[in-house]
């Protein structure tokens, strides 16, 4: 198993992005900023949804994007930000019982899916063909990001002992888009991933669906955290994704 490197300091990572857009135009408004922790293969729809943000409020967003489980353990140990949308509910659910979340509300659903280069060289077909040293095998890291507790619940689910299918992974990601690139690169003949990262590189492979009654459906949450700074920005904002017009910016992802 080659596990992707946890960079020294991960945990302890500034929010190194920086403020996007300069919110709505002509509005004299002092511009407050709010710090957002993301999920890393969220960031595609979040970066639509900071727009959003943007040109009707007064507010700059100032993003940290990463596995949902660094994100979290970064929360325990800063206890500081403002918003927090990793990418299963699961974290924001531990979150709460910590006493880190003030208001929280569902955006949108997601499944896990296998996703191979085009033409699909290893001839993967179904879960079962993962749990081979034959098929080159990529998989989130659990003890960083969302997809790869997700794997490993899935695994479970379906009865597939976890010492069979690790003898295949070749690679463990710090984050899902990380997988996907693999696959872009021609690295790897199989991992697994989101649908809404499936799509996204489309371009590069092939999504092979995993029945519904085999699969797993996460639920991405956004939460105000209760240490935030502007808690009364930070719920208009969370009503406003979670609005139509806001959830109109997952729509394509």
């Amino acid at each position: 198993m080659r596990p992707s490197a946890f960079l020294r300091g991960v945990l302890l990572a500034p929010l190194l992005l920086p403020a996007c857009g300069k919110g709505p135009s002509g509005s004299g408004a002092p511009r407050r900023e709010l710090v957002f922790y993301c999920g890393a293969g969220l960031r595609d729809p979040a970066e639509k949804l900071i727009s959003f943000f943007e040109s009707r409020f007064p507010v700059r967003i100032r993003t940290d994007y990463a596995g949902s489980e660094v994100l979290l353990s970064r929360l325990k140990l800063h206890r500081e930000g403002d918003l927090f949308m990793p990418g299963d509910a699961r974290y924001v659910d531990q979150a709460r019982k910590a006493g880190f979340v003030a208001d929280r509300k569902s955006l949108h659903k997601w499944r896990l899916v296998i996703f191979v280069p085009k033409g699909n060289p290893a001839g993967v077909k179904d879960l079962e063909d993962l749990a081979t040293e034959k098929v080159r095998l990529g998989l989130g890291d659990p003890r960083a990001c969302a997809v790869g507790k997700a794997a490993r619940r899935l695994f479970e689910k379906n009865g597939i002992p976890w010492e069979k299918v690790k003898k295949g992974v070749d690679f463990l990601s710090l984050t899902v888009n990380e997988l996907a690139l693999q696959v872009q690169a021609g690295s790897l003949d199989a991992v697994i991933v989101w649908d809404a990262t499936a799509r996204q590189f489309a371009r590069w492979g092939e999504t092979i669906a995993i029945p519904p009654e085999k699969n797993l459906v996460s639920t991405v949450d956004l939460a105000v955290l209760s240490f935030s700074k502007f808690p009364g920005l930070a719920r208009k904002l969370l009503r406003a994704a979670a609005s139509p017009e806001g959830k109109a910016a997952f729509e394509g992802f």
